[in-house]
């Protein structure tokens, strides 16, 4: 009995071995079931992903309108960066030459660049542009107030350019008289030479 016994612990052993290595397989077939299960849904999130940064990245790699450059443009100057609405309004011209308001605005952009009395050779031909991309409002046809809102700077930035132009000339600086301010209380009169 002894005998049968040790065969029967023997067999015993044996088939809670088997069952273990069963189980065990079993265990790591699911375990690979399920890490597969995980890998295809990782692939396809991150396949999802690319996707979708993919269609964003074609979304804002396409070129922008007029309109997006005009207020890009808007932006830039009533964040008082005038080179950069320059910029934006000359990128909305060259997609679209019929906006008026676009060339009324790079005319803006340019005279709010220039500074009255400033003698620099990049300062003069500042306002020069801004004169020249107001007439070529006022060569289109503008509405009433597109008219004024040329007319009135090109009078002002001609006027400060006349006036620089004659004080540059040797000989014809302006001068102050008493004699002829006496009879403004005191304040003296502008008299060019």
């Amino acid at each position: 009995m002894v005998g049968g016994w040790i065969w029967t612990q023997g067999w015993f052993s044996e088939f809670l071995m088997n069952q273990a290595i069963t189980n065990l397989s079993r265990e790591t077939s699911s375990q690979e079931k399920a890490s597969s299960r995980s890998l295809g849904r990782k692939l396809v999130l991150t396949t999802s992903l690319l996707a979708m940064f993919a269609i964003a990245f074609m979304a804002f790699a396409q070129e922008p309108s007029a309109a997006d450059e005009m207020h890009a443009g808007v932006l830039a100057y009533k964040f008082l960066d005038y080179p950069g609405a320059v910029e934006h309004f000359k990128t909305a011209l060259n997609l679209d030459p019929s906006l008026t308001a676009a060339r009324l605005f790079l005319a803006t952009a340019y005279a709010q660049q220039y500074v009255a009395g400033d003698e620099s050779a990049a300062n003069i031909a500042m306002a020069e542009q801004a004169i020249e991309e107001f007439k070529k409002v006022l060569s289109g046809e503008p509405t009433e107030q597109e008219r004024y809102k040329s007319v009135v700077p090109i009078a002002s930035l001609s006027f400060n350019l006349k006036h620089h132009r004659r004080s540059s000339r040797p000989g014809t600086q302006p001068h102050v008289s008493q004699d002829e301010g006496a009879g403004n209380c005191g304040e003296g009169v502008v008299a060019g030479g």
